[in-house]
């Protein structure tokens, strides 16, 4: 997998090297980390979304030589021609011997950007970048290039259209996929910001979306309509691979004529999927000697599970906020498990709080796999309880 846009899941262990009170025994670990009063706390599975005014393709190197046909629907499209697979270590793409040529033969003057310095910026490795110069009507032009590529090289051209007014908006619920969850994700086409086309205003309209998994395996996906926006089915997958492995891409295609004008674009979300391996059951939280939760979870495999939790404290205005986050894990068998997480006396005094305390944001990770199994969002005070019997998503 190539793009790790979601930091929840990038960051599954690196918050265990981070600074903060830490106790540790026998595999058995515990951490606190201040939060401040004022900090705005996401929900554990946020959404992904994405709005595009780009599509791709795939080329090769005698498709290449001969031409690729641009489809644009605004002036000044950026083009990038990107290197594929092995050959991209040896390969080098010459800018000199690239060219725009409209469909009358015509070159067009253009600005380029070479492999080297756009590998400078950091993203984008082993590509090179072409515009049309003097803002040219960009969708009669043919991308063509003079190099001695081989027949069967393998490239990517992307086009971004900034100034266009179509855009493919793709959005995944949740980053994390529950075992439950029918819709993979949605889409729309827009016109401007948020103005949804309707669909049966579109000539020929075509879909396709698929599944990119880490190892590079592909799964075509059902499409199906709703109301405004277009559904993408979650799969009935033989194998998952979980966030150590890298994450998996959800990846939609639109091809449509709009006015008489052909319409291309591609988007994609990065979405995590895991191996059900333990859920909550229940957490509770003493507040008798020292403020403590303690996570209760069914472990379904043997592995090294991980809790976390947010304290929150009253402040002078009687408002409750967050004061710190704990986690503890330890290496476990099968079986009903428990987790306690202490909350630093030091971390808590210092943010200058009293009772009553609550505990919310209440975290299962499984650290073999980096992935996040079960959250519950509800809050709990030192005489209630959370249960999960029916957890907030597995």
């Amino acid at each position: 997998m190539k793009i790790f846009t979601t930091s929840l899941l990038a960051a599954t262990l690196s918050a265990l090297l981070a600074s903060g009170a830490a106790i540790a025994n026998q595999g058995y670990a515990t951490y606190t980390f201040p939060i401040k009063a004022d900090t705005t706390l996401n929900k554990s599975n946020k959404e992904e979304s994405v709005m595009s005014q780009s599509y791709w393709r795939e080329v090769t190197g005698a498709e290449l030589r001969k031409g690729i046909d641009l489809n644009t629907t605004a002036k000044s499209a950026l083009v990038l021609l990107s290197l594929k697979g092995s050959q991209a270590d040896q390969k080098v793409i010459d800018t000199d011997q690239l060219q725009l040529i409209s469909r009358n033969g015509r070159y067009v003057d253009s600005k380029k950007v070479s492999q080297e310095s756009l590998a400078q910026t950091g993203l984008f490795a082993r590509s090179v970048a072409i515009t049309a110069k003097h803002h040219e009507i960009d969708n009669d032009l043919t991308l063509r290039s003079n190099q001695a590529f081989n027949d069967d090289d393998r490239f990517i051209v992307t086009v971004k259209e900034s100034s266009s007014p179509y855009q493919l908006k793709l959005r995944a619920p949740t980053q994390n996929i529950t075992d439950d969850q029918d819709v993979l994700a949605t889409f729309s086409f827009t016109e401007g910001k948020s103005q949804i086309i309707d669909r049966s205003t579109l000539s020929d309209p075509q879909y396709k979306a698929q599944l990119v998994a880490p190892d590079g395996a592909i799964t075509d996906l059902i499409v199906e309509s709703a109301n405004e926006q277009l559904q993408v089915k979650s799969p009935a997958l033989s194998t998952v691979l979980s966030p150590v492995h890298g994450l998996y891409e959800v990846q939609v295609t639109m091809d449509a004529k709009v006015d008489g004008k052909q319409v291309l674009r591609n988007a994609k979300v990065a979405v995590a999927m895991k191996n059900t391996t333990a859920q909550l059951v229940n957490t509770r939280f003493e507040t008798s000697d020292t403020l403590r939760a303690i996570v209760s979870y069914e472990a379904i495999v043997p592995s090294r599970f991980e809790a976390r939790a947010v304290l929150y404290g009253t402040n002078h205005q009687g408002k409750l906020v967050p004061v710190a986050e704990a986690h503890a894990a330890h290496d476990v068998n099968s079986g009903k498990q428990m987790l306690i997480l202490p909350f630093n006396e030091e971390i808590v005094n210092a943010a200058g709080v009293k009772a009553p305390y609550e505990v919310g944001m209440v975290r299962l990770f499984d650290q073999g796999q980096l992935a996040l199994l079960d959250t519950s969002d509800s809050r709990v005070s030192s005489v209630d309880e959370i249960q999960n019997n029916r957890p907030t998503w597995r």
